[in-house]
């Protein structure tokens, strides 16, 4: 049986993590019993530091550092998988926006240019209306002359 996975609901994600300290967030390890505390740092002159989390029983230093990271790498993610979904089309409406002399690669990894009359395959003189690459897609966004250059 083949699982889908649920689509990212990145602004559910972007709330909950603003609904945490800021940070910046570090890890202290305790030298007596070697536990690792995650704790938020705070701005010195604002606030004072907290501790968010003791790791003990088998827990390594990495893994504090890892949680304490995560909340400056979540929010970087998801700006990332923003910025990726921003040069990614897949609809025909998607396509037909984009500007003459763009260039996007298709699932086969096959370059595509748009020209004054259609979609133009790399090494071939034919030419393919939207409606075709979107069967092709999602299309990456390679190249976007700006709308004045083209």
């Amino acid at each position: 049986m083949t699982v889908t996975p649920k689509p990212l609901d990145l602004d559910a994600i972007e709330e909950r993590t603003e609904t945490i300290a800021s940070g910046p967030w570090g890890v202290d390890e305790v030298p007596e019993t070697g536990e690792c505390r995650i704790i938020y740092t705070g701005d010195a002159d604002e606030e004072p530091a907290s501790i968010y989390a003791i790791t003990a029983g088998g827990s390594t230093p990495a893994e504090a550092e890892f949680i304490a990271h995560a909340r400056e790498d979540i929010p970087a993610l998801i700006a990332e998988v923003r910025r990726l979904r921003e040069e990614n089309v897949s609809t025909v409406a998607e396509i037909e926006e984009l500007p003459m002399g763009s260039v996007v690669v298709d699932v086969q990894g096959d370059p595509w240019q748009r020209l004054g009359h259609g979609w133009q395959i790399a090494g071939d003189s034919k030419t393919a209306p939207a409606e075709f690459l979107s069967k092709l897609a999602p299309l990456r966004v390679v190249a976007r002359p700006e709308e004045d250059d083209a």
